[in-house]
């Protein structure tokens, strides 16, 4: 969304052309947002479930939404786009967690790829929506304003229909509630809802055995633990250079910054933040 505003002439205007440092603050503010509210989002999902999680971020991000399409100056605007970052960590947590919980074993893969590869059609709409106000409101504030607000749509749909999808048997199971969650898997995963169904047993029994290995370490749960073995510390070594990896590009910079090492990056992240810049260059 935020690349395609950056297109149109009416937020140009509006924000006096934002560039350099402030043009890179409005890009990252979203990704600011996300990592302020990672931190907390699991001990929610934990404490009140999946989709107690989602709606908690859906409300978050809706008043994020309003704020960007009321914005008056770029310190709003930005302020907007750090609440909808912290709103969508409470929802990227919790949301694949449901799937996978509810999705029928052999399901698990295409479900959890599925939600992973929405993003880019997401992406695509917008790109269309932001092109169609365009044309209609030309350089007008309503240009950015309208696709601002189509934003809302997503969060109020998730608002009201997440209440009609049910709670994750793990959770339910976590919180002691050993025969509702038997009651869902039943009506997922066996024909007739029969609780009593092999693999619903057998699923049942997973979730219990992995809620008890997960009590036994439970004394020592802390971010710390990423880094309190060398195969936790190769893991986040690992993760954190696929994020790098999928963010920037080293050229001629890079090169010079390793000492005459050509280092280049996959650079995704860049037409995914700037290809108005690179498009009028």
């Amino acid at each position: 969304m935020i690349n395609n505003l950056q297109i149109l002439p009416g937020w140009q205007e509006y924000f006096h052309t934002p560039q350099d440092m402030k043009l890179g603050l409005i890009n990252s503010a979203h990704s600011i947002g996300i990592l302020s509210g990672t931190p907390f989002s699991p001990y929610v999902s934990d404490l009140l479930g999946r989709r107690a999680a989602m709606f908690i971020g859906a409300v978050v991000m809706l008043a994020g939404v309003l704020t960007q399409a009321l914005s008056t100056n770029i310190q709003v605007f930005l302020g907007a786009r750090l609440l909808i970052g912290f709103g969508m960590a409470f929802s990227i947590n919790a949301a694949p967690l449901l799937i996978s919980e509810l999705s029928y074993p052999t399901h698990r893969g295409k479900m959890t790829s599925l939600y992973n590869s929405l993003w880019y059609s997401g992406s695509a709409i917008s790109a269309w929506i932001c092109l169609g106000t365009y044309d209609v409101a030309g350089t007008s504030p309503w240009s950015w304003k309208a696709p601002s607000l189509v934003q809302a749509f997503i969060p109020i749909i998730q608002m009201v229909l997440i209440w009609f999808i049910p709670e994750s048997p793990r959770f339910l199971m976590a919180r002691g509630l050993e025969s509702q969650a038997a009651r869902v898997l039943a009506q997922r995963h066996a024909n007739g809802g029969d609780e009593r169904n092999a693999l619903v047993a057998f699923e049942l029994a997973q979730i219990r055995h992995a809620l008890n290995v997960e009590r036994e370490f439970a004394s020592g749960k802390s971010y710390l633990r990423c880094f309190s073995t060398p195969g936790n510390r190769q893991r986040m070594f690992t993760i954190i250079w696929i994020a790098v990896f999928s963010q920037w590009r080293f050229d001629q910079f890079g090169s010079n910054l390793m000492t005459g090492i050509d280092v280049r990056l996959s650079g995704n992240g860049l037409p995914s933040y700037y290809i108005n810049l690179g498009l009028a260059d």
